[in-house]
């Protein structure tokens, strides 16, 4: 059965998913090079790590691709991602709580993909799942481009203009919030549509069964058998 309203609302939260990985990606080699004074080789350590955090929460995937996975996942790409460019002393715990919340962060948005993916198209009917990936595959691409084009932007003018340089990253905290609601207010459509569904399944199996009692009490020349359904 086709929930539109809740296919809306996942893609909507898989946009914001594609921007927050999409800065969080673009942003952590200037933010560890602007306050921990890192280079290539130190960026490459701490993204190789990252990497085979991505590749073990992508491989547990197919065990808890659910929505509310997803608002769990939002909650936590959130307060990892505000929490890792807040720490921007030069002290060796925080380079390391940075370099754990931002793998945390990283790890839990790519694993949203997916999850908000096989969820918006199970909203869809089965002829129409195809036609909504690709709908989910472009808005994915224009959260990229989104991205790519307003994490910079804002990362330099903030620098420019004396302001905190994490701003973008707190921003994109807030999103990854947005991200939470708008899944858990699609789960709670959802439910309320299959809640529907099952009651008027029962409804009709009821009224189908009294219809046969009716006849076989009025009419005795028929015969008193159950339909092949039940």
């Amino acid at each position: 059965k086709m929930v539109m309203g809740s296919f809306v609302l996942l893609a909507g939260a898989l946009v914001i998913q594609s921007i927050a990985f999409t800065v969080g990606t673009i942003l952590w080699p200037f933010f560890v090079r602007d306050h921990f004074s890192w280079g290539t080789s130190e960026y490459s350590i701490i993204l190789f790590l990252s990497s085979l955090a991505s590749t073990a929460m992508l491989a547990i995937v197919p065990l808890c691709a659910k929505q509310r996975t997803a608002m769990s996942a939002c909650i936590i790409a959130a307060v990892t991602g505000v929490g890792g460019f807040l720490c921007r002393e030069s002290s060796l715990l925080s380079k390391f709580s940075h370099v754990a919340f931002m793998t945390v962060f990283l790890s839990a948005t790519q694993m949203l993909d997916p999850i908000l993916k096989s969820s918006a198209t199970l909203c869809m009917p089965q002829v129409a799942q195809g036609r909504s990936f690709g709908v989910l595959a472009t808005l994915t691409a224009i959260g990229q481009m989104v991205g790519n084009i307003a994490g910079p932007h804002l990362y330099t003018a903030s620098k420019d203009r004396g302001w905190d340089n994490s701003v973008p990253l707190v921003a994109v905290g807030a999103l990854m919030i947005c991200g939470c609601a708008m899944t858990a207010m699609a789960k709670l459509e959802t439910d309320v549509c299959v809640l529907g569904v099952d009651d008027n399944t029962q409804r009709s199996k009821e009224q189908r069964h009294l219809e046969e009692l009716r006849i076989a009490r009025y009419n005795p020349l028929i015969p008193k058998r159950l339909d092949k359904e039940n």
